[in-house]
C-alpha cells in the first residue's frame, strides 16, 4: 500500500508542472547551449527570456525570466506567459554567432517549447598602442573597430563595432570581439578642439587614423580576431595634417536662410560614424563655418533643429577641400519627391511586412534623405526622398522563401537595372514584381582559403545600376548566395583584406572581370555549384 501511494505521489508530482500550465496559462521552455565550433555543452550560461510586450502606462516594464545552464549545458524555465520573447545568452568570453542571432526570438503559446538549441562561440581580443607623430604614447585616445557586413548577400556600409580608450601609456585592449577581420582606427582626445599652427604654414590637427598610419580605409591593414585568442600588438600612429575651413550659407527650399540648424561633416566613403577634426559654428542668418577640415572629399549635412510649419529641411551636399579654405558654399533644401507604388508576387502567398522599397543615391550622388517605403499588407507603399542627381530603386527583404525581384518598372520604364533622376521624379507609380523560383549559388575557393566573394550581373549596363552582392566565405573558403534572380552573373573572389572588399572605389574594369572572373548562368530554382580562384592583386 505504501509503495502504491508513493508511486501515485511521484506521478502527481511529475504531472504538476503541466497541470499548473493548463490552469494558469503559463508555459515552460527547456533546451541546451552548445559551443558553436565543437558542439560541446556550455555550462554556466545565463539564459534570459524577455517578453516583448508593449509598455502599458502605469505598469512596470516586463522583466526577463532566466536560468543558468548546468554542467550538461541544459536549462529549463517555468512560468512563461504566452507571447513573443527575445532570448539573451550571456557567458564571459563568449558571444552568439551573427548567423544565429535571428534564432534568438521565439513565440511561445499555450504549450511549452522543448529541446531548444542555441550556439555560442568564444570571442577574441585586439590589443595595442596609440602613438602620436613624435612616437610618444597618446593617453585618452578613442579606439574604434570597423568591419564590412552584408544583408542577404548585399554589400552594406562599413560599420563601427567595438570601442575603447587608451590608458596613460597609450595602451588599449578591446575584449569580447566577435571573430572576424577588422579595421582599427583611433583619434586624438583633443582632435575636435585643438588646432596647431605651423610657422608660415596652415593650421594642423590630429585626424582619425587607421592602423598602421593612414587616413584611407582602403589602404588600411586589417586584423583578425580569433576565437579565445589575443591579436596584437596593433600600433596606430596618429597623423597630424593641414586643415582648412568651409564657410557658407544654408537655405530652405524657398531660398530663405535657415535660422536654427546644425552642420555635420563626414567622409564620402561608405563609413558610418566617421570622426574628423572639425567643429562647427552656425548663425541665425543661415551662415555657417566648419573649422579644422583636412583636404579631401566630404559630405556636408545640414539638419534644421526647429521649423514653424512644414517639414524640417535636411540638406546634404558633396564638397572638395584642396589646400585652402573653401568659401561661399550654398546649401539649399530641395522639395521631397513623393513616389507611390505596389508590389505583387506571382505564384505564391506574400508576407509583405518583410519587404521594403528603398530609393538610394547612385553614381556618387548625395541625398538629403534616402526614401524607405515599408510595403503594406495590401502590397502598396509610399516613399518620400529628397536630393539631387541619380537614384536607384532597391528592394530589401523577400515576401516568401525562394522568391526574387523579377522587375521594377514605372509605366513603360524598366528600372530593374537603370537609374533615374531624383529631381525629375517618376512619371508613373512604381511596380515591383516578385516571382517564385529564386536561384542560389553554393561555392568554395579552389585553395580552400577564406575570401570575400563579389557578385555582379554579367550585363555591364545592369552592373552600373545594381549594387554588387558580397558574401564572406568561412575559414575553408565555403560561401553561398541566396534569393538570386535567374540570369548571368560574374563571380570574383579577393582576399578578405583586399581593398576591393571594402567598397566600389577600385572595381575591376569590365575586361578584367571577363578575363579573371567566373561567369555563371542561373536557371529558375537552380542551385549552382562553383569553385573559384582567389584573385591576388592586379
Amino acid at each position: 500500500m505504501k509503495r502504491t501511494l508513493k508511486l501515485l505521489w511521484l506521478a502527481s508530482a511529475l504531472a504538476l508542472p503541466a497541470l499548473r500550465a493548463q490552469v494558469t496559462g503559463l508555459a515552460s521552455a527547456d533546451g541546451v547551449v552548445l559551443h558553436a565550433a565543437t558542439s560541446e555543452p556550455l555550462a554556466q550560461v545565463q539564459v534570459g527570456f524577455l517578453l516583448l510586450a508593449e509598455r502599458v502606462p502605469g505598469r512596470p516594464a516586463p522583466r526577463a525570466i532566466g536560468a543558468i545552464t548546468d554542467s550538461s549545458g541544459r536549462f529549463r524555465i517555468e512560468g512563461l506567459p504566452p507571447g513573443e520573447y527575445r532570448i539573451n545568452l550571456r557567458k564571459d568570453g563568449f558571444g552568439v554567432p551573427r548567423s544565429s542571432i535571428s534564432g534568438l526570438r521565439l513565440k511561445i503559446g499555450s504549450t511549452s517549447a522543448t529541446n531548444l538549441r542555441f550556439l555560442m562561440q568564444p570571442l577574441g581580443v585586439l590589443f595595442g598602442r596609440v602613438l602620436d607623430d613624435f612616437g610618444d604614447p597618446v593617453s585618452g585616445a578613442v579606439l574604434q573597430t570597423f568591419r564590412r557586413v552584408t544583408s542577404r548577400g548585399a554589400a552594406t556600409d562599413i560599420i563601427s563595432g567595438y570601442g575603447a580608450t587608451t590608458d596613460d601609456l597609450g595602451h588599449f585592449r578591446l575584449s569580447g570581439v566577435e571573430p572576424g577581420r577588422y579595421l582599427v582606427y583611433a583619434f586624438h582626445a583633443s582632435s575636435r578642439e585643438v588646432l596647431y599652427p605651423t610657422p608660415g604654414g596652415p593650421l594642423t590637427a590630429y585626424t582619425a587614423t587607421f592602423a598602421p598610419s593612414t587616413l584611407d580605409p582602403l589602404q588600411a591593414e586589417t586584423f583578425e580576431a580569433r576565437p579565445a585568442e589575443e591579436t596584437g600588438p596593433i600600433v596606430v600612429t596618429l597623423q597630424r595634417v593641414p586643415v582648412f575651413a568651409i564657410r557658407g550659407q544654408a537655405l530652405d527650399s524657398s531660398g530663405g536662410p535657415l535660422t536654427s540648424f546644425g552642420v555635420a561633416l563626414r567622409s564620402v566613403r561608405n563609413i558610418a560614424f566617421f570622426t574628423q577634426p572639425a567643429y562647427s559654428r552656425t548663425n541665425s542668418d543661415g551662415t555657417f563655418e566648419l573649422l579644422g577640415v583636412p583636404a579631401g572629399d566630404w559630405v556636408i549635412s545640414v539638419n534644421q533643429m526647429r521649423r514653424e510649419g512644414g517639414a524640417p529641411s535636411n540638406i546634404s551636399a558633396r564638397v572638395t577641400v584642396s589646400q585652402s579654405d573653401l568659401e561661399n558654399v550654398v546649401l539649399r533644401a530641395t522639395t521631397p519627391v513623393s513616389v507611390s507604388g505596389s508590389a505583387t508576387l506571382e505564384g505564391g502567398k506574400p508576407e509583405w511586412r518583410q519587404v521594403a522599397v528603398v530609393i538610394r543615391p547612385a553614381d556618387g550622388s548625395v541625398f538629403s534623405n534616402a526614401g524607405v517605403g515599408q510595403v503594406r499588407s495590401d502590397g502598396t507603399f509610399e516613399i518620400a526622398a529628397s536630393g539631387s542627381g541619380s537614384a536607384r530603386v532597391e528592394v530589401i527583404g523577400r515576401p516568401a522563401p525562394g522568391t526574387y525581384v523579377a522587375s521594377i518598372t514605372a509605366g513603360s520604364v524598366d528600372l530593374t537595372a537603370r537609374n533615374f533622376n531624383i529631381e525629375q521624379g517618376l512619371s508613373a507609380p512604381l511596380q515591383v514584381t516578385f516571382r517564385t523560383g529564386a536561384a542560389s549559388i553554393q561555392g568554395q575557393t579552389e585553395s580552400h582559403r577564406p575570401a570575400a566573394v563579389l557578385l555582379w550581373p554579367a550585363d555591364p549596363e545592369a552592373r552600373e545600376a545594381q549594387p554588387q552582392a558580397r558574401a564572406e566565405s568561412d575559414t575553408s573558403g565555403v560561401f553561398s548566395f541566396q534569393d538570386l534572380a535567374p540570369g548571368s552573373y560574374i563571380l570574383y573572389a579577393v582576399p578578405p583584406d583586399d581593398s576591393l572588399a571594402f567598397g566600389r572605389a577600385q572595381l575591376p574594369v569590365p575586361a578584367d572581370l571577363d578575363r579573371r572572373g567566373t561567369r555563371i548562368r542561373l536557371e529558375p530554382g537552380s542551385t549552382a555549384q562553383v569553385s573559384i580562384s582567389i584573385q591576388e592583386g592586379s
